[in-house]
């Protein structure tokens, strides 16, 4: 039961990850300093 939900956790995160990466190739340079701005502050303890 574990393993799957660390599984599901795995996959939901990956697909964040990947809708994080669309979405920033969609954005202009400035939006997109910004918002690295912001993942490299909440992403610190999350390794990508």
């Amino acid at each position: 039961m574990r393993k799957y939900i660390s599984l599901y956790t795995q996959q939901r995160e990956a697909r964040n990850i990947a809708l994080e990466l669309y979405n920033y190739r969609r954005m202009n340079p400035e939006q997109r300093a910004k918002s690295a701005c912001v993942n490299l502050r909440g992403n610190t303890n999350r390794q990508l």
